[in-house]
């Protein structure tokens, strides 16, 4: 009997402690925690910088913001700085400016740029980005000349968005980039911005919007 007690108070005790170890099935999920991950800078090549852009809107947080905005040219201050300046696709400002009857900002400047990425990077917060460049089949000839330390390329762009199982893209569309060499590094001085033509103007799927829309929909996106 001394036995069969003592086996039982130990089941029991067992029994309790994997209860308490039990996940509340009914308890909401915890957001991810950040990974701690930081962005790379790499601004040696024109090749180099996009990708350092590409990771600064995938990694997210202070190491992806202060990337991406190392990514941009400032003129202030630093002679022979180009202005960075980003041009929509001017069939997506007209629907713009006719579903809000709005006009945009002009110019698009560095400072409206950098409002920008905290307000792509906090429409899906608790979502992981990806954001890829692949090759613009339309315009397959990239300007590149390392001597004068100008470049030009022509890149097709998505902004994937997983949670789980998840998937949404919340941006595509198309670019034609174009970068200069000052101080030594690779600067992003112009983005001049296309859609999707699959997509259009006004896609099926609201969440495919262009770069450029978003940066619109950003100004009138509430504190």
């Amino acid at each position: 009997m001394g036995f069969r007690r003592a086996g039982l108070a130990i089941a029991a005790g067992v029994l309790a402690l994997a209860l308490g170890a039990c996940v509340n099935p009914f308890q909401p999920a915890t957001p991810e925690s950040p990974t701690g991950k930081g962005v790379t800078e790499n601004f040696a090549t024109p090749d180099l910088l996009l990708q350092t852009m590409s990771d600064a809107i995938s990694t997210k947080g202070t190491s992806g913001r202060n990337a991406y905005y190392d990514v941009l040219a400032d003129s202030t201050g630093t002679p022979g700085m180009p202005a960075f300046y980003a041009f929509h696709f001017p069939a997506v400002v007209d629907a713009w400016r006719l579903s809000t009857q709005r006009d945009p900002p002009n110019p698009w400047d560095i400072r409206l740029e950098k409002l920008f990425y905290d307000y792509l990077i906090g429409l899906l917060p608790t979502f992981t980005y990806t954001f890829v460049w692949a090759p613009d089949n339309s315009s397959p000839v990239d300007q590149y000349d390392p001597t004068a330390g100008t470049a030009l390329y022509h890149r097709y762009y998505e902004l994937q968005a997983t949670s789980g199982s998840i998937n949404k893209t919340i941006a595509i569309g198309y670019a034609d980039l174009y970068m200069q060499k000052v101080n030594g590094r690779w600067w992003l001085y112009r983005w001049e911005d296309r859609v999707n033509p699959p997509d259009g103007v006004n896609p099926t799927d609201p969440d495919r919007l262009s770069m450029g829309r978003r940066r619109l929909d950003s100004t009138t996106a509430g504190p």
